[in-house]
């Protein structure tokens, strides 16, 4: 693990290429995060808000921590994305 968040420290590097490209700057960000993560045990108090990315984000950095409320974050996740595809399944039949 030591040897990864070393080999991250060029994450700061890669900064400039990513700023030119919104979905780049959120990777960048979110590799971010969990440098933060790995090196301090904890979650950042101050993030970046990315919408539902940042939720599932944040559960898995509280995975990694594991921490309790863990599960239940994974079962909203689930019900979330069950709910996006019944969505989408909707709008799909509408089509036809």
């Amino acid at each position: 693990m030591q040897k990864c968040i070393s080999n991250l420290s060029y994450l700061d590097k890669s900064l400039p290429f990513a700023n030119n490209d919104g979905f780049k700057l959120v990777i960048f960000e979110t590799l971010k995060q969990f440098v933060y993560v790995f090196k301090q045990g904890k979650i950042q108090s101050q993030k970046k808000n990315y919408g539902n990315l940042t939720y599932i984000s944040e559960t898995f950095q509280r995975c990694y921590l594991n921490e309790e409320k863990t599960a239940f974050l994974i079962f909203c996740i689930y019900l979330f994305i069950e709910n996006l595809i019944a969505i989408i399944g909707t709008k799909s039949s509408l089509k036809t």
